[in-house]
């Protein structure tokens, strides 16, 4: 990690053989071109983080990683503790399932329907309750 030898860290440690998790073969990727390790790791730098609106803690994650000087830490004290997250008042939400009122109206769901949120009537794996969180982040 950083250039310090694996062996010294101990986040993880794999106890059984390693037959079976490597191919002898490599695998078609399709269309995937690599590219040098510097310009992928700007690209996740780039778009890294809890969210795609970043806080305090992406920013000080990312610097840390750029500067190279990223921890494991035992506790936010080590690091500033925790950050201030603004408040704010929840929307709207008549049946308690999570789903703003609003958005299920415009979805066409039931704002009296708890049982709605977590649907997935398009069969995609992604309930409804999913669909609106991913869309936050928009």
């Amino acid at each position: 990690m950083n250039g310090a030898s694996m062996e010294t860290q101990s986040i993880v440690r794999l106890k059984r053989p390693l037959e079976g998790y490597f191919s002898a073969a490599p695998f078609d990727h399709g269309d995937l071109e690599a590219e040098p390790a510097l310009q992928a790791e700007e690209k996740v730098l780039a778009k890294a983080g809890a969210s795609l609106v970043r806080d305090i803690v992406d920013a000080r994650v990312i610097q840390s990683v750029r500067t190279r000087t990223g921890q494991i830490i035992n506790s936010q004290a080590e690091v500033g503790g925790w950050p201030e997250l603004a408040i704010g008042s929840a929307r709207p939400d008549q049946d308690g399932d999570g789903l703003p009122d609003a958005w299920e109206i415009q979805h066409k769901l039931n704002p009296n329907d708890a049982g709605d949120a977590c649907l997935d009537p398009d069969q995609d794996g992604i309930s409804h309750l999913e669909v609106w969180l991913n869309s936050l982040v928009r």
